[in-house]
């Protein structure tokens, strides 16, 4: 019975990162911006994986709970900073945008995240109960897997969409090389 519940959360949870990319993509006109915001999913299982480690409890129906939670919580700070990347973009290059983008936006995207993680700590703190739908491993899988994403988010998400906009960043950087020089002189 528990794999066969396994096996229907890990297919659910395919489906809802299908569905929000499907919707991330239609929003932004583009595929590469909602590739890049995807890759902060893996950020976060890394960070609920450490988490059930480090606690040392049993992988269970409400710690994948969490992690299907966490598809959205996590999405959705790559999707605020990414967002302000794509305003940045129309008056600005794209590693300067990302710059701008990642001290505007940190301040929002910390704020979330530590709201979230307080929110699961009377959660984590109760006692475990036989029986119970949420109990302490749905709140350390969010807590980790937010923890980790949040701080990484920042970081290897700028790299990651300038990487898949390489040919248009290297251009840009070019451009406003040759243009300081020609200014220079």
């Amino acid at each position: 019975q528990q794999a066969e519940d396994f096996t229907d959360l890990f297919l659910i949870m395919l489906v809802s990162i299908g569905i929000v990319f499907l919707i991330m993509v239609i929003t932004f006109k583009s595929i590469k911006a909602p590739i890049a915001i995807l890759c902060s999913l893996p950020l976060a299982a890394i960070g609920a994986i450490l988490g059930i480690l480090i606690s040392r409890i049993s992988l269970d129906i409400t710690a994948l709970l969490g992690a299907l939670m966490l598809i959205g919580i996590v999405v959705t700070n790559a999707i605020v900073l990414l967002d302000r990347v794509k305003q940045n973009e129309q008056k600005m290059i794209i590693r300067d945008a990302l710059v701008e983008a990642a001290a505007t936006r940190m301040r929002p995207i910390f704020m979330t995240a530590i709201a979230t993680i307080c929110a699961m700590l009377p959660l984590l703190l109760k006692k475990a109960e036989t029986g119970s739908l949420v109990s302490q491993s749905l709140a350390i899988v969010v807590i980790g897997g937010l923890a980790m994403a949040t701080l990484l988010t920042l970081i290897v998400i700028p790299c990651i969409y300038e990487l898949l906009y390489f040919r248009k960043s290297r251009k840009q950087r070019v451009k406003q090389i040759s243009n300081e020089y020609t200014t220079v002189e």
